[in-house]
């Protein structure tokens, strides 16, 4: 999916990133909640002689059951880094996607100030700013190319757009691009551990939704061996 931010105001204000729709969420406090529990029933059942006797479960089964919330545990921790690690991203890139399209902003005023409407395409500055970031940046490098030319480049320098603030704006032109792209894979990368994580604790899940179901049947008309269970 491309990278998109809201376009630019009337004027020339400052143009930020737009919130992305559909964002996953940060943590899954009902999955955490289900690993835990699981985790304390099968280890309940694991450390009584008594329920485990009375259980039909082996404890070879409960033990392949323990590999299942160890497994969701070990996603679970997994989505969280990923997703940090994406979020981080996002963050570095919106701070200087900010600082440079504000610098751009002022550009397009100065050019507009300037210049003959006549060259305002050539320097990025006519027209709306497009929403793809990645045009963005294409606009704002050509922009900045350009502006260093022997037609614009006297006039510019009066303005303090030097030959050497101009080089600058494109470093970082560069280095917002590096950061988008970087944000792509790490975004791609917490997508794939929460699709990961989400597989596992239904895994999970259903066995020890059925574990439950048996061993209520299994220890009928003993409750003190199902209180041990938290059933």
């Amino acid at each position: 999916m491309a990278d998109t931010t809201t376009p630019a105001a009337p004027g020339g204000s400052v143009i930020t990133p737009k919130a992305p729709k559909g964002r996953r969420s940060d943590y899954d406090q009902t999955l955490a909640n289900d690993i835990t529990a699981t985790a304390e029933l099968i280890q309940a059942a694991l450390s009584d002689a008594a329920v485990l006797a009375a259980l039909s479960y082996s404890e070879e089964e409960l033990r392949e059951g323990l590999a299942l919330q160890e497994a969701a545990q070990k996603a679970f921790d997994a989505r969280q880094n990923a997703q940090g690690a994406a979020s981080a991203k996002r963050l570095a890139r919106d701070t200087l996607l900010k600082k440079v399209m504000d610098e751009f902003t002022a550009f397009r005023t100065t050019v507009q100030n300037s210049f003959l409407p006549a060259a305002r395409t050539p320097l990025g500055a006519g027209g709306v700013v497009p929403t793809d970031l990645q045009k963005r940046i294409t606009l704002m490098r050509g922009a900045y190319t350009t502006a260093q030319t022997a037609d614009f480049a006297p006039t510019l320098a009066k303005r303090k757009l030097s030959a050497a603030v101009l080089t600058a704006r494109l470093a970082e032109v560069d280095e917002l691009e590096k950061l988008s792209r970087e944000f792509r894979a790490a975004d791609k990368s917490a997508t794939a551990a929460t699709q990961a994580r989400d597989e596992a604790g239904e895994a999970m899940r259903k066995w020890t939704g059925k574990l439950r179901k048996q061993a209520k049947s299994d220890l009928r008309g003993q409750p003190e061996l199902r209180a041990k269970l938290g059933l």
